[in-house]
């Protein structure tokens, strides 16, 4: 069994909250989802904090693959659903209370997207997100859904040539008419697959040493984040009507990957403390619950209290909630979810299904 990399679980709390800062100092004033409470001092530089997202999907690449390694896919699957729903729903369920009590014209949802926003699998079947930062997690779907496919059919074994062709495709399909017309908002191919590919390979590096192919491969992912964020920031431009730093975006990942290289390198870490296990916990459900509730809040309040201390408050009680959310949804539930899920996946592969009992009975 690997050695948990307890830093990881820091680099996934730092982006969470870089995430926070970027949609409450930039995003919720420049796109108008809250537009009376301006920072645009801070906005200076949280405006580069969207990076966040992109190493989220580098870390889900390198713990995905170290989850899926051992080719179970009935295990990967009671994991990744354990992990994924009780949070989720929860965040579904506030979020949508926050919509009905609060009313604002800017969040509004009906009984169907509610009800369609509970299976995570709303964009599939073109129903809106009532939360902004769900859109990441169809993307996040579609790499499970592929992980859970190659440990079915047992091709796990080839992932490292399947790394190489992912980052060479994401690449060259950047720069081209057909791969720009992909929908980068749900579809993970070609902006987003490539990050997800990075995490593979630092795991693979992790797991089995630096070779020369791997170290030819990580050139490669570096071609392709490069590339990516070059033209994501040329859009972001238009969205928002202001400039942003090329040299800053690539050197925040240049020092993002050099830091997830050297967890994969290092036999011991300054920051491989077991402390962050809990720092880390909190990140999914921050992130479920940070974005359009916050946005309310802002409206709601806003214009009453100082917007810096209005910042504070926000941003500590998404925290807290954050916490109450692993705390008294996932910590029970797991547990639970995972014995039943597991009995029910091991009936079903026995054809110990009901017909089976009815017609022993």
């Amino acid at each position: 069994m690997d050695k948990r990399l307890y830093e990881i679980d820091l680099y996934r709390f730092v982006a969470s909250v870089m995430v926070l800062v970027f949609h409450y100092t930039f995003v919720g004033y420049m796109l108008g989802y809250a537009p009376d409470i301006r920072f645009d001092s801070i906005g200076e530089y949280s405006r580069y904090f969207y990076l966040g997202i992109n190493f989220f999907f580098i870390i889900s690449g390198f713990v995905i693959l170290m989850s899926a390694k051992d080719g179970e896919p009935d295990k990967f699957f009671v994991s990744r659903f354990i992990r994924l729903y009780p949070a989720y729903w929860i965040g579904v369920l506030l979020t949508g209370s926050c919509i009905l009590y609060f009313n604002q014209s800017q969040f509004q949802a009906s009984g169907a997207e509610l009800a369609a926003n509970a299976t995570m699998f709303q964009a599939a079947i073109g129903i809106k997100h009532i939360e902004s930062a769900y859109w990441t997690l169809w993307i996040e779907m579609q790499f499970y859904l592929v992980m859970f496919a190659l440990a079915w059919f047992g091709w796990l074994r080839f992932i490292l040539p399947l790394i190489g062709v992912s980052l060479a495709a994401c690449t060259v399909s950047l720069f081209t008419s057909w791969g720009q017309e992909f929908d980068l908002w749900t579809n993970a191919f070609p902006h987003w697959w490539g990050y997800f590919a990075t995490g593979c390979l630092l795991y693979l590096i992790h797991r089995d040493g630096l070779s020369l192919l791997k170290s030819f491969m990580l050139v490669l992912a570096l071609v392709f984040v490069v590339c990516q964020n070059w033209l994501f920031t040329s859009m972001m431009e238009g969205w928002y009507g202001t400039a942003f730093n090329e040299f800053i975006i690539l050197g925040l990942n240049l020092f993002f990957l050099s830091l997830m290289l050297f967890s994969a390198l290092a036999n011991q870490h300054p920051l491989r403390k077991a402390r962050f296990v809990a720092w880390g916990a909190l990140t999914y459900p921050l992130y479920l619950i940070h974005q359009n509730i916050g946005y309310m809040l802002f409206n709601a309040y806003g214009q009453h209290i100082n917007k810096y201390l209005m910042l504070f408050a926000a941003a500590s009680l998404m925290l807290v909630s954050a916490y109450a959310i692993h705390r008294f949804v996932e910590r029970p539930l797991a547990p639970w979810l995972k014995k039943h899920l597991t009995a029910w996946l091991h009936r079903r592969k026995s054809g110990e299904g009901p017909a089976k009992r009815a017609l022993e009975s």
